[in-house]
Formats: structure tokens, sequence, C-alpha cells
């Protein structure tokens, strides 16, 4: 992560910005551009291979240990739960830990080291440019939490229905012989669309919700990009040694704010795992 979303660019940058001035040799870094590249194939590779085999254990492992839960359980506890829905809900959690892992380890991690690590490089060139990104930053993220905060709720309650609808559903499918002898079809079909009805009616608000904030994000991150690269330029003309760190603080800023778009994903992911 640091050495492909942090060091590479950061060499580029400098490369780039010995062609614009021709104050240095164009090949200077070009071999610790080299190294540094071949250095994050290799550690992605090797990190993230990894991380689906243990992924791919771990699944194992809890399914197991769910199956082996579920067979222990009394005769009284089988008589008193939906199958259908017992089997989906074994099912969805080893799943729903390969969503938690994904959330933290491929996602969550890497950007806070990104956004850490880039940020301290920018200020230790200029303070006024690392300034500015962490605000665009610290506005961001504010604003996702709070959105997020103000829908973990809804999402919570259409989770709930959703799954009573599910349960509803493996209920009269596991049952459709008493369904068919009392010849209860229709009212079955009913309580179903009364209930996808209502996960209809959440979906639409928590969706549209999510389209507005999106879009009102948008906006704002387009506005802030447009401040930052007055100050960089603004920088970059009072001292043209800051141009390297300016290059790089451009295209770290367009990296970062398409990753702080995530952070919503990211803990809807962690909420639900």
């Amino acid at each position: 992560t640091i050495c492909i979303n942090i060091l590479v660019p950061l060499l580029v940058s400098l490369t780039l910005a010995n062609i614009a001035t021709g104050k240095g040799d164009v090949g200077t870094y070009l071999w610790p551009l080299a190294a540094v590249a071949a250095v994050g194939a290799i550690a992605n590779y090797y990190g993230f291979s990894n991380y689906l085999k243990l992924t791919a254990q771990a699944q194992a492992d809890l399914l197991e240990r769910a199956f082996n839960t579920i067979l222990h359980r009394s005769v009284g506890f089988h008589a008193n739960t939906i199958g259908g829905k017992l089997v989906s809900n074994a099912l969805d959690y080893p799943t729903s830990f390969g969503r938690l892992g994904d959330a933290v380890f491929v996602q969550m991690i890497p950007f806070s080291l990104v956004m850490v690590i880039g940020i301290s490089i920018v200020i230790a060139h200029s303070f006024l440019m690392g300034l500015g990104l962490l605000a665009v930053t610290c506005i961001t993220i504010v604003l996702v939490i709070i959105e997020s905060r103000k829908r973990s709720a809804w999402r919570a309650e259409r989770k709930i229905v959703q799954n009573k609808m599910i349960a509803h559903v493996s209920d009269s499918v596991v049952n459709a012989q008493a369904v068919k002898t009392f010849a209860s079809e229709n009212r079955e079909l009913q309580t179903h669309l009364n209930l996808s009805n209502q996960v209809l009616r959440l979906r639409f608000r928590d969706w549209n919700a999510a389209a507005k904030s999106g879009s009102m994000r948008i906006a704002m991150l387009l506005a802030l990009q447009i401040a930052f690269i007055g100050l960089v330029g603004w920088l970059i003309k009072r001292n043209p040694n800051v141009l390297a760190i300016g290059i790089f603080s451009f295209s770290y800023m367009i990296t970062l704010t398409n990753r702080l778009f995530e952070i919503g994903t990211m803990i809807r992911n962690i909420e639900e795992g």
C-alpha cells in the first residue's frame, strides 16, 4: 500500500519536477522508482494471496462451528425455529466475516495508511499544502460519518423487516404441503406482499438519502479541489522549489478524495458484517 500508493507517485512527481526545472538528471529517481514499484507489486501479491487463504480457512471454520452449534441445539429449539432461515443465517455467518475482513484489511487499513503517511509527507515539505489536504480530508470524513450514522438506524430497521420477509418465504416453502392442504396460497402471498412493500419503502428512503448526500459531497469535493489547486499554484509561484511536492499533492489529492467516497461503504460493510 505504501509503496504503490505513496512512494511511486512521490518519485514520479520528483522526476517530473526535474524534467520541468531542468535542475536534475531525469534518471535520478528511475532506479528507486523501479525498485519501489517491484517491492510494492511483490508485497501486494504475497499479502493479498495469503489474506485470501486466511479468509477461506476462517470461513470454513466458522461454517463448521455454526453447523456444530445447530446440530447440538435441543429438539425444542428446532421445533420452534424455521429451518430454512436457520440455514440461511448459518451460511451468512462466514460470509459476513469475509465482508468484515475485506472492510477492515482491504479497505480501512490501507486507506488509513495512505491518508496519514501521505499527508505527513506533504506537511514535512510544505506546511500550507499539508494543512489544505488535512482540511479537505477532515471535512469529508466528518460529513460521511454524520450521514452514515443517520442512515444506520434506517439500515437496521430495513434489515429487521427483510429478515422477517425471508423467514416468511422460508416458512412457506418448507411447509408448502400444509399451505396447500388449507388452500392458503393467496394468504401467504398477501403476507409476503405486505412485507415486501415495507422493505421497498425502507429501501427507497435509504437510497434516496444516499443519492442526495452523495451529490452534495461531490459538489463539495469539487469546490475543495478547485480551492486546493489554487493554493498549490500560489505556493509554487512563490517558491518554485516546492514544484515536486505540489505535483505529488495534486495527484495524491485526487486519489485521496476518490477513496474518501468509499468511507461510507466501509462503515456500512463493517456494520453489516
